[in-house]
């Protein structure tokens, strides 16, 4: 049952955030963790932030589980919309799960079931084990049942069923996720719509610059199966990054990128994909914390705050993935989407 939502202050929310991010794993306490000497060590730090990380096959879906948790709870204390944007924020969890099992499933890796993501509040959860059995598109949706765009995800399925195509399925369901929390960020309140809009219209941007940089590198696909890919909503526009999937080195296709982001990604067109990734990644961050440091404008702390808080979630997983394969503590601070 969802909580009741209770509209305060701007000025009471903002205090209430900068709280929560002052006690987050940023700046030096992010690099103690990424100092960790051992997994015992990380274990015990992790533990301070009321996570348990003995057992990695569940340590994900309760860091995931501490960030919906916590952006829950302060959605109830937000008007409407704002909180209809947090909702849709959480909810792009959802879309994952079913990319995860999917995955699994026309991977030939179904026979080990990961667990799923954190539970959504009003959303029931995915039965994982009993999906994976089913042997047609519409005996899986049946037992499947979609919570969010069902007819959209039936289709989704049915085509995965038909051409067991796994990257466009992950594509169209990546699409649907940013749709819908686009045209949240469209209906928060117009003091914070602008700020809301950038964010997600940036987060889009990178996603579909990830794409790119993976078809230039990798995957080399035509022109027609690279149109296919694009999400929409972002400041770079389908047809250019459609083009730009053509080119033959990541170079030629960073240097017709809008401004921002060519001067970003052209010292890296030579090193691994991820150094370009977190480049990316980098700018958004860059941008949430302005955002989120306004003194003069306070309200825009509340569209800004989900994105910090993902950023940490994900800087945590980074730092535990990275200590239990033994990574130097310098090769894990690279990994860290911070300042």
């Amino acid at each position: 049952m969802q909580k009741p939502v209770i509209n305060t202050s701007d000025e009471f929310i903002f205090a209430k955030l900068h709280g929560m991010w002052a006690n987050a794993a940023k700046d030096a306490r992010l690099a103690q963790l990424a100092n960790a000497g051992s997994v015992d060590e990380i274990i015990r730090l992790l533990a301070e932030y009321k996570l348990d990380a003995s057992r990695r096959e569940l340590f994900h879906r309760n860091l995931l589980q501490r960030e919906i948790e916590s952006l829950s709870a302060i959605s109830a204390q937000l008007d409407k919309r704002t909180a209809e944007f947090y909702r849709a924020f959480i909810e792009r969890a959802y879309f994952d799960n079913l990319k995860a099992l999917l995955h699994d499933k026309f991977s030939g890796r179904a026979a080990a079931i990961r667990p799923m993501t954190a539970a959504i509040p009003g959303l029931p959860e995915i039965p994982a084990a009993e999906l994976l059995g089913q042997d047609s598109a519409e005996s899986f949706l049946q037992v499947l049942n979609p919570a969010l765009f069902p007819e959209e995800i039936g289709a989704i399925v049915r085509k995965l069923f038909d051409d067991n195509n796994i990257m466009s399925m992950e594509c169209e369901l990546d699409k649907l996720a940013y749709r819908h929390l686009l045209r949240h960020a469209e209906n928060v309140p117009m003091n914070v719509r602008s700020a809301c809009k950038a964010l997600v219209k940036m987060e889009i941007d990178i996603v579909n610059l990830r794409m790119l940089m993976r078809v230039v590198r990798t995957y080399r696909l035509d022109e027609t199966t690279a149109a296919a890919i694009w999400i929409d909503g972002g400041t770079v526009p389908p047809a250019l990054l459609t083009t730009l999937s053509g080119l033959k080195t990541l170079a030629d296709a960073v240097a017709k990128l809008p401004t921002a982001f060519r001067d970003a990604l052209q010292p890296f067109t030579a090193a691994d994909l991820y150094v370009s990734e977190n480049t990316l990644w980098k700018l958004l961050y860059k941008q949430t914390k302005k955002y989120f440091s306004d003194y003069d404008h306070m309200e825009l702390s509340i569209v800004a705050f989900p994105f910090l808080r993902h950023f940490e979630t994900l800087n945590i997983g980074r730092i535990y993935e990275g200590i239990r394969f033994g990574m130097r503590p310098q090769d894990v601070q690279e990994m860290l989407i911070c300042s």
